[in-house]
């Protein structure tokens, strides 16, 4: 132990901040797994593949639930950009 207390673990800012994303990245998956839930669509776990993003934009929806998966997908592929550009920036290679 140091004399002056117990030494803190910051986290380095780009770290934080791409923490965030993916945080917020599992919200809108989660958000988006649920219209298609709730849309009767059985392959959840796909819906962010090419094939399942395809078949879920086909699905009848109500209005609003249309807008909201369209916003839904909007948001998910800012945040896939971001998170690329930062770990690019920093020289992150995580997988995900």
């Amino acid at each position: 132990m140091q004399p002056g207390g117990p030494v803190r673990w910051r986290a380095v800012p780009h770290l934080h901040y791409r923490h965030k994303l993916v945080q917020m990245h599992t919200r809108v998956k989660n958000s988006l797994q649920a219209l298609a839930f709730s849309a009767v669509s059985a392959g959840r776990s796909k819906l962010l593949s090419l094939k399942g993003r395809e078949q879920f934009l086909q699905l009848p929806m109500s209005e609003a639930m249309a807008r909201q998966r369209e916003e839904w997908l909007s948001l998910v592929e800012e945040l896939n950009t971001t998170a690329c550009f930062i770990d690019g920036a920093n020289g992150n290679h995580l997988t995900r």
